[in-house]
């Protein structure tokens, strides 16, 4: 099993980031060290094991847009939203509103 040796000021998410290149594995960082769940900030020389991260379990925390289980009768169009988009012209600035008064 591997483990890995803080440095001051070390964070969950920071450590999840320097191991496994993404902050969001922390859980399973914590997960497999409950004996120091109550640690926010780790001294210097605090040794905790890294737990294995199946592919199974790193694709999981994946969007849905970056998995295989996008469905392929979905039409990538359908996906975009023209209305997020959209540029209201009626909303310019107050200072030209107040011009034309």
């Amino acid at each position: 099993m591997k483990t890995y040796t803080t440095v001051q000021g070390d964070t969950w998410d920071l450590i999840a980031y320097k191991i496994f290149g993404a902050e969001h594995y922390m859980q399973q960082l914590i997960e497999a060290n409950q004996d120091l769940i109550d640690i926010f900030y780790f001294s210097a020389g605090v040794v905790i094991t890294i737990p294995e991260i199946s592919e199974e379990e790193d694709q999981s925390l994946l969007p849905i847009w970056r998995t295989d289980d996008l469905d392929d009768d979905v039409d990538e169009d359908d996906l975009y939203d023209p209305e997020w988009t959209d540029i209201d012209e009626d909303s310019g600035d107050d200072e030209d509103d107040e011009e034309e008064e």
